[in-house]
């Protein structure tokens, strides 16, 4: 018997729906870990302390898509530090916008980047 459009349209909007869910609890989890880490830090890092770029882009690459507040609580640093620093590393090909968040561009995607701004000049 063949299925019904309706049908077809419902299954299709439910799992839509179920993959912006994950994607909510994946962000979720992520916040709750660095709220974790924060707290067994608290007390030992100091807030704004010197910002390494290798530490952004080493906690972009375990966590694409990652928020500059999440970024900021993770690597106990102040957010707006994080915002100028991404902001920076944009200009610099070395991250990009990912949604709402940040993630750091690998090698391959570099290169093209790099020739799409010589194709510019």
């Amino acid at each position: 018997m063949p299925r019904s459009p309706l049908l077809s349209r419902i299954e299709h909007d439910l799992q839509a729906r179920l993959s912006e869910l994950e994607a909510e609890r994946a962000a979720i989890r992520r916040a709750l870990r660095a709220l974790r880490a924060k707290a067994e830090r608290q007390g030992s890092a100091a807030r704004g302390r010197r910002l390494d770029d290798a530490a952004l882009l080493s906690a972009l690459r375990a966590e694409p898509g990652a928020r500059g507040s999440l970024l900021a609580l993770e690597l106990g640093a102040v957010s707006e530090q994080i915002a100028e620093r991404l902001e920076r590393l944009e200009r610099e090909g070395q991250v990009e916008r990912d949604g709402l968040g940040w993630r750091a561009i690998t090698s391959d995607e570099e290169a093209a980047t790099e020739n799409r701004r010589r194709l510019q000049r």
